[in-house]
């Protein structure tokens, strides 16, 4: 990545806005951090970096203005990505990620979709691919048990009125890992294999590059086991039942690498 990019997240205080569970600085380089670590190609790591930099249905840390700056971005990431970068903020991503689990739109055709304001787009293939990965990544990057509990049930999740769940919207919550996202990320990087072999993307290779899907209730017992330990709900003067419950959650989710390091830990010590 080229200084040059850093500092204009710098000069659009991309530092001073919060989001989710560190500052938007912070969540961007993470998203690209990950697709870099993937070996994605630099348009698809510019399309993480700059993600939501036009504003999209989530969010409003608008870094870019869309009606001006467009040609800004464009010279700054390249014509290919910006576009990209553009179509991403415009179209609505939960739709987007109900399309794909339902098996819409990941043919050689591509996808049709609209948008709440009318707006229709048509995703190649290619663009589906980007979006699938770039998804996984974002998503991956910042989402704890605050969203868990506000975003119940994504994409599928109903409108829900504040006052009476007004406990579930307390934010940051207990930060606690996430009980029900993964089983999702995994069946959508799954569906990248459904795609046309000639989109030139690399499948990531969480979840075995694709080729398995955590369950529900493993990730729910995974998270439920680790949190068990991490808050010292058994006593860890007495290690080897820490260690077994550590080990229970990487048989429920080999998946995510914390708990081996966790597991690393208890035997350095």
């Amino acid at each position: 990545m080229s200084t040059r990019l850093l500092e204009v997240l710098f000069e659009r205080n991309a530092s001073e806005d919060w989001h989710k569970a560190g500052t938007f600085k912070h969540h961007l380089l993470g998203v690209y951090r990950a697709l870099a670590l993937w070996n994605q190609p630099r348009e698809i790591r510019m399309l993480g970096l700059f993600h939501s930099v036009y504003g999209n249905e989530y969010v409003n840390l608008t870094l870019f203005d869309r009606e001006k700056e467009r040609e800004s971005l464009r010279d700054l990431i390249g014509s290919e990505a910006e576009s990209w970068v553009s179509l991403f903020c415009a179209i609505s991503r939960t739709r987007f990620v109900k399309n794909v689990l339902d098996g819409i739109g990941i043919g050689p055709e591509g996808m049709a979709m609209d948008n709440d304001k009318g707006d229709t787009f048509h995703l190649t293939p290619r663009q589906v691919a980007a979006f699938i990965i770039v998804t996984v990544a974002d998503v991956g990057e910042q989402w704890h048990s605050w969203q868990d509990e506000i975003f119940s049930g994504y994409p599928y999740q109903q409108r829900r009125e504040l006052a009476p769940h007004w406990v579930s919207s307390l934010w940051p919550g207990p930060l606690k890992p996430p009980a029900n996202i993964l089983h999702m990320l995994s069946r959508l990087v799954q569906a990248l294999r459904s795609l046309p072999e000639d989109i030139g993307l690399p499948v990531p290779p969480a979840f075995e590059g694709g080729q398995k899907v955590i369950a529900r209730k493993d990730e729910a017992a995974a998270s439920a086991l680790y949190w068990q330990v991490i808050t010292r709900m058994h006593p860890l003067t007495e290690s080897m039942t820490a260690r077994h419950i550590v080990e229970s959650v990487i048989d429920h989710n080999p998946y995510v690498g914390e708990p081996r390091l966790l597991l690393a830990q208890l035997a350095l010590t």
